[in-house]
């Protein structure tokens, strides 16, 4: 007699895989660079910092030189009051600049890269020497589920909002490098922030460059 087949699991998607999930592992209290961090099983969590304050935690290294690092977020509050602007961001290291993928909402909305603090958003428009601000038609809306991603490369930064190609960043072409705020202990290490804003992020991971 002829033995039954043996059923084949369906092969994963491709590069589904290689993600490395970053929450796990991570202690709150222990890699809480500032503010207040909680993690659960729902996620790792910030609390609405003090006025004019940031929070920022670290993660683990990326696995190389070149790689995909995405994080799922839900914002559970806008500053204060409504006055004031809110961000949340990735923080990385590219061609050794500490830099990070930074979403601002509320009283404006752009996205973009900051990598030195004469790059950053003021007063409604973005700084006139940094080309990577897009503004965008939509702020972030509360308590709506979001996805960032970036792509680091040999000398090209791309970042993604839900999928959709948003700006690209050539950390060659700029010699500052004074990001200010949202600044790891560790630099070379990954990172996740929030200003003035409660945030709460569902999913964080990296993998190597599949491409």
């Amino acid at each position: 007699p002829v033995a039954p087949a043996v059923p084949v699991a369906p092969a994963p998607p491709a590069g589904a895989a290689d993600w490395t999930d970053l929450l796990r592992g991570i202690d709150a209290e222990r890699d809480a660079v500032a503010g207040r961090w909680h993690n659960d099983r729902e996620g790792l969590s910030c609390e609405v910092p003090p006025v004019w304050n940031s929070s920022v935690i670290e993660l683990r290294p990326p696995p190389a030189e070149e790689y995909d690092f995405r994080a799922e977020f839900t914002v559970n509050r806008h500053p204060r009051d409504g006055w004031g602007r809110g961000e949340v961001c990735l923080i990385f290291n590219a061609e050794g600049k500490h830099a990070r993928f930074a979403l601002w909402s509320l009283d404006f909305y752009h996205i973009g890269f900051v990598w030195d603090r004469r790059h950053f958003v003021v007063m409604n428009a973005t700084a006139s020497n940094n080309v990577t601000m897009a503004r965008q038609p939509a702020q972030l809306e509360q308590l709506r589920t979001y996805t960032a991603h970036i792509e680091v490369r040999k000398d090209l930064v791309k970042g993604y909002l839900d999928g959709k190609l948003i700006t690209e960043w050539r950390p060659n072409d700029f010699t500052e490098n004074d990001m200010a705020s949202f600044v790891l202990r560790d630099r070379q290490k990954l990172g996740v922030g929030a200003y003035q804003s409660q945030v709460r992020f569902t999913k964080l991971d990296v993998r190597p460059a599949t491409r």
